[in-house]
């Protein structure tokens, strides 16, 4: 891979698949060209394919090299091009807040169709990665360092097409890039490179992320979250609803408000990021109408906290941000 600019040339040499660099300085607000070739090449030259690209000032990205060159492949099941390309993201955070981990994602799997990449927790899950395609990037999710269980979904939320340990303990403070890969259907696609779920590290070192066992979740955990319900006018709601809290990030309190359309059993709970159970706020019946409940986190320390509202038909879960 040739990179050049006005500071001169930059070759990474014999560039691998499934390979990646540390954060590189390029010159801002001029044309660059990044010219790729075979690892047989001497000199720019020798490019097959070649992507002028223009960055600003202080920003930070994450580019990728993705796509099929020439071959028998699967279309991609949304009709999107898989043609080789280059893609950028801009907006990436090269260094996390309160000792956390800034995690972002790119969806590099040609023949897969739409997925989310959810937080697994023991009684829920939460789409980190929401509704993303081949080419799509998701960025900046703040994670406390740990282990952690990701599961790919489709995106209606009906089946984990696979599942995933990612270890980000000792990470603190700094950003990963976890990528999809591979082919799903590996068979129809030349026989060679699976699908799998790889993490980029700061350094750029690259590894495959291991297997997981399947979730054993109820089948309200893998609901997909849907959008605020719109609500009734007058005092009794039209639909179930469970609203962003807010303030969010909030420090050390915040108010969780929820809609019922009907009386009923209602729990709602905090959970940590491992899906521990830190308080329960409401557990008992209430009536038809708005609520709201007051979450005092004096006690907690700062990270993401999930909460979960389970009625007689209804549960939803959403994430909140302590910030102290």
């Amino acid at each position: 891979v040739y990179v050049t600019s006005s500071a001169g040339q930059i070759k990474l040499d014999d560039f691998a698949y499934r390979t990646a660099t540390p954060f590189v300085e390029l010159p801002a607000n001029e044309d660059i060209r990044i010219g790729v070739a075979l690892s047989t090449s001497s000199s720019e030259a020798d490019t097959i394919a070649s992507f002028n690209v223009m960055f600003e000032a202080g920003e930070r990205y994450f580019a990728v090299a993705t796509g099929v060159v020439a071959g028998s492949y699967n279309p991609n099941p949304n009709g999107l091009d898989i043609g080789f390309t280059i893609l950028a993201q801009d907006g990436i955070k090269e260094e996390a807040p309160f000792g956390g981990v800034y995690v972002n994602g790119f969806h590099g799997s040609t023949d897969a169709p739409m997925v989310d990449i959810r937080l697994r927790g023991t009684f829920f899950s939460y789409a980190f990665f929401n509704d993303i395609q081949y080419g799509d990037f998701g960025t900046n999710f703040w994670l406390l360092p740990g282990s952690y269980t990701l599961d790919v979904t489709d995106a209606a939320n009906t089946t984990v097409v696979a599942s995933y340990e990612a270890d980000l303990s000792g990470l603190g403070g700094s950003a990963v890039f976890v990528f999809a890969s591979g082919f799903l259907n590996p068979a129809q696609n030349g026989g060679v490179a699976p699908f799998g779920l790889f993490v980029a590290l700061p350094d750029g070192t690259v590894l495959p992320l291991p297997t997981a066992p399947a979730p054993t979740y109820d089948r309200w955990a893998l609901n997909k979250e849907a959008d605020e319900s719109e609500l009734a006018s007058g005092s009794v709601p039209r639909d179930y609803a469970l609203n962003q809290n807010y303030p969010n990030p909030f420090n050390p309190s915040t108010t969780i408000s929820f809609a019922l359309p009907q009386a009923s059993n209602v729990n709602l709970t905090v959970y940590n990021l491992l899906g521990q159970r830190m308080t329960t706020l409401v557990d008992g019946p209430m009536s038809a109408g708005n609520h709201s409940v007051e979450f005092d986190a004096s006690s907690y320390a700062t990270g993401v906290y999930f909460y979960r509202l389970t009625t007689d038909g209804f549960a939803e879960v959403k994430k909140m941000v302590l910030a102290k």
